[in-house]
């Protein structure tokens, strides 16, 4: 059978280049949005297949494009790792690719930049301790390491109890 005159086929191709048009997929993630739209194993299997051969499903490029991606919106190591293995991105070659392009200074780093802008958003009044703890969780909840939240949290003097001046005691 020709691809060409394959009506089901052609409406599945034509389903996963909309998709991939918005941004790079996984191999497994563009089979997931496929079958939920209902498209038979066979016609997915021949899509991805195709997919491949012309290059337009790279799961090395998509997870590249993910780190990256989450680096700019201020997430960490652990956050993209999870959202790496979301997407079937997993194993030792996205770990070691996402090794090489977030490094743990880069994570500190990161984590100095978002603690900073969270910081403006802080009440004076709201109590040292408590402070410091809100600040933690909110990194927590954005993937960074407690290596890095502690670092980073310790940098920038967050928590520590000031005299009127601003100083430190």
């Amino acid at each position: 059978m020709h691809p060409e005159t394959d009506e089901p086929y052609l409406r599945a191709f034509d389903c996963a280049l909309r998709i991939l048009s918005r941004r790079d997929h996984s191999i497994v993630e563009l089979r997931r949005k496929l079958e939920k739209k209902g498209f038979p194993e066979g016609e997915i299997r021949r899509v991805l297949a195709e997919g491949l051969r012309l290059g337009y499903l790279d799961d090395e490029r998509a997870a590249h494009a993910l780190i990256n991606r989450l680096k700019r919106k201020g997430c960490g190591v652990r956050r993209i790792r999870f959202e790496l293995r979301q997407r079937g991105l997993s194993g030792d070659p996205f770990i070691a690719l996402l090794q090489n392009c977030f490094s743990p200074e880069e994570e500190l780093g990161l984590a100095r930049r978002v603690l900073e802008r969270k910081l403006k958003t802080c009440s004076a009044a709201e109590g040292e301790l408590a402070k410091r703890a809100r600040l933690y969780r909110f990194l927590v909840g954005r993937g960074f390491s407690e290596l890095s939240i502690r670092a980073a949290i310790n940098e920038l003097g967050c928590g520590e109890r000031q005299d009127p001046n601003g100083h430190a005691p």
